[in-house]
C-alpha cells in the first residue's frame, strides 16, 4: 500500500487548530415537508458543534494511507416545529486529508464510510 504524505497544515480557515477546540454553527432554512394535508413549507433550524479530537494521525482506508490527518467530532441537530432530532447520518466522528477532503467518516449510527480512491495533483489513487 502506498503512503500518501501530503503534509497537511492543521488549520481552519486562517485561523490555527487546537486540539479541543470547539466551535458553533446555526442556520435555518424553509424547507417543503410532508404534513397533514399534503406538502407544508416549514423552517428547519440546524445546529452544528465541532469539536477538533485529533491531528496528525496516520489514517488507513481503500484508497490508501494517508500520514496526516485532522480528526473532528461533529454532531448536528435539526428543530422542525419545536421537535429537536439528532442527524445521526451526519453526526460522528470524520478525518480529513489536505488536498483530499473527507477519508473517513464513522456516523452515529455505527456506519463506516472510506475513501476507496481519489484523483489528486494528477493521479488516480489507490
Amino acid at each position: 500500500m502506498k503512503d500518501i504524505d501530503l503534509k497537511p497544515e492543521v488549520d481552519w480557515g486562517n485561523d490555527a487548530v487546537r486540539i479541543g477546540d470547539r466551535f458553533h454553527t446555526s442556520s435555518s432554512a424553509m424547507v417543503p415537508l410532508p404534513g397533514p394535508g399534503g406538502t407544508q413549507v416549514q423552517t428547519v433550524f440546524l445546529e452544528v458543534d465541532v469539536t477538533y479530537l485529533a491531528a496528525g494521525e496516520p489514517v488507513v482506508v481503500p484508497a490508501g494511507r494517508f500520514l496526516d490527518t485532522l480528526k473532528v467530532e461533529v454532531r448536528a441537530t435539526a428543530q422542525i416545529q419545536g421537535q429537536a432530532t439528532e442527524l445521526s447520518a451526519i453526526s460522528g466522528n470524520f478525518w480529513y486529508a489536505r488536498g483530499v477532503g473527507e477519508v473517513k467518516r464513522l456516523d452515529l449510527d455505527g456506519n463506516l464510510m472510506e475513501l476507496q480512491s481519489a484523483f489528486i495533483g494528477g493521479v488516480t489513487i489507490p
